[in-house]
């Protein structure tokens, strides 16, 4: 009688790392493995089981594994490669990091032009903020200083009442962080006059 053939053996050649992912984004990890035994033409059926993992392509010997986390913490998985009647598993874990939240500034910083008592000059900030789930709040800070923002864009008036330089704050403040941008502002008495350089003669 002719020998039994002998057992096909499934081995990885290494564990299943994936790189730092943070909640909402999707990240890869490539796991080699071999196969001693088996026939050429033997199917080779590749699961992953665990919250947030996927399979997402299987090349030759390579298996290429998804991990698209939606909340932080640690994730468990198992990796089976099946071939015939024999299993082999592989247990591993990812970890999805908390997205930093930010608020960004998106103008060049503000500058008003020199004012004359009495009268206003403006000048504008626009920001951003990405996530984070809160309420934007805006402060003004500073003497002769106002305004409002309007969906991301702030405009800040200065109104000066006596002639000198006037520093000031915005700060933008989303859940538990905040951003300051400066304020300065000069002021005159009145507008400098336009030298006279006409020549007069007298005959």
């Amino acid at each position: 009688p002719e020998p039994d053939p002998l057992p096909v053996v499934i081995t990885f050649v290494d564990e299943v790392t994936f790189p730092k992912t943070f909640v909402g984004e999707t990240t890869n990890a490539i796991l080699e493995f071999t196969l001693e035994n088996a026939a050429e033409d033997a199917e080779v059926k590749v699961e992953v089981t665990g919250e947030a993992f996927s399979v997402a392509e299987v090349q030759d010997n390579f298996i290429f594994l998804a991990f698209a986390p939606e909340a932080e913490g640690e994730y468990a998985g198992v990796l089976t490669v099946t071939v015939g009647e024999v299993s082999e598993s592989l247990e591993f874990t990812a970890v999805a990091s908390p997205v930093e939240p930010k608020i960004i500034i998106t103008s060049e910083l503000p500058e008003f032009p020199v004012t004359v008592i009495g009268e206003t000059s403006e000048a504008t900030i626009t920001y951003k903020v990405e996530n984070i789930d809160a309420e934007v709040s805006v402060s003004i800070q500073g003497e002769g200083f106002s305004g409002e923002d309007v969906d991301g864009t702030i405009t800040i008036i200065f109104t000066p009442t006596e002639e000198k330089v006037y520093t000031g704050a915005v700060t933008i403040t989303a859940g538990e962080i905040s951003q300051d941008v400066v304020l300065f502002a000069q002021a005159v008495a009145e507008e400098e006059p336009e030298p006279d350089n006409t020549i007069t003669f007298t005959v």
